[in-house]
C-alpha cells in the first residue's frame, strides 16, 4: 500500500499534479475577470506551467503572484495591442458579414493577418513568462521563434483553439462539461504547451543557467 500511497508514489504525484492544475486554472481565471489583466494573468500561468513541465511542482500560488507583478505592465501593454489588432479585424469581418463590399484581397489579407496574430499571441505570453525582455524584442521573438519552431507552432496553436472551437460548434457539449473547463481547462492545456516550448526555449537560455534551474528543482522536491 505504502507503494501505492507513498507521498513519492506516481498515483500521488499525479494528484498533486492535478490539484496544482487547478489552483492554477482558478488563479488564471480570477485575475483575468478585470479583461485587462488578461495578458499579465496568462504570463503568469506560463511562467507556473513552464516550471510544472520541467518538474518543480509546488507554492503555485507564491509563484503565480510574483509572476503577475513582475511581468504586468509589459503584458498588459502587449495585451493591449493584440486587443487593438483583434478589434480592427474583428469590424472588418463584421462589415462583411453584413453585406459590406470588401475586395477579395482585402479579405484574404484580413484572414492573413488574423493567423499571424493567433499565432502571434501563442507564444509572445510564454517567451514573455521565459525572458526577461524589452517590449520590441518580446514582439520580435515571437514571430521569429514562430517561424524557426514552425511544428511546435502548429501544435500548440492547435491545443488554443481546442475549446474555443468546442465552444463555437459543439456548444451544448461546451457548456455541459464547462466546469471541467472552469477547473482546469487553460492551465491544462499551458501545461501540455508547455512541454513543447520548453524544448525550443533550451536553445536560447545559457547552460550555467540550466544547470541552476535543474540543482534549484532537486532542492525543491527534497525540501
Amino acid at each position: 500500500m505504502e507503494r501505492f500511497l507513498g507521498l513519492d508514489s506516481p498515483i500521488m504525484r499525479a494528484l498533486s499534479m492535478v490539484a496544482d492544475l487547478v489552483i492554477l486554472n482558478l488563479l488564471w481565471l480570477i485575475c483575468c475577470i478585470p479583461v485587462v489583466t488578461i495578458g499579465a494573468s496568462t504570463t503568469a500561468m506560463y511562467t507556473v506551467a513552464l516550471k510544472l513541465a520541467k518538474g518543480q511542482d509546488g507554492y503555485v500560488f507564491k509563484r503565480f503572484m510574483k509572476a503577475f507583478k513582475l511581468n504586468f505592465k509589459q503584458a498588459t501593454i502587449i495585451h493591449l495591442i493584440v486587443c487593438a489588432f483583434a478589434a480592427i479585424l474583428g469590424l472588418d469581418y463584421y462589415i462583411y458579414k453584413n453585406g459590406g463590399l470588401i475586395p477579395k484581397p482585402m479579405l484574404i489579407l484580413i484572414t492573413a493577418v488574423g493567423i499571424a496574430g493567433i499565432i502571434f499571441a501563442s507564444w509572445v505570453y510564454p517567451i514573455l513568462a521565459q525572458f526577461d525582455n524589452s517590449i520590441k524584442n518580446t514582439i520580435k521573438n515571437a514571430f521569429a521563434m514562430a517561424i524557426v519552431h514552425f511544428p511546435v507552432t502548429i501544435v500548440i496553436v492547435v491545443l488554443n483553439l481546442v475549446s474555443p472551437a468546442i465552444f463555437l460548434f459543439f456548444t451544448g457539449f461546451f457548456v455541459r462539461w464547462m466546469i471541467l473547463w472552469i477547473l482546469a481547462g487553460g492551465s491544462a492545456i499551458a501545461y501540455l504547451n508547455a512541454f513543447a516550448l520548453n524544448m525550443c526555449f533550451k536553445r536560447y537560455i545559457p547552460k550555467e543557467i540550466l544547470e541552476k534551474e535543474k540543482e534549484d528543482a532537486v532542492d525543491f522536491d527534497v525540501n
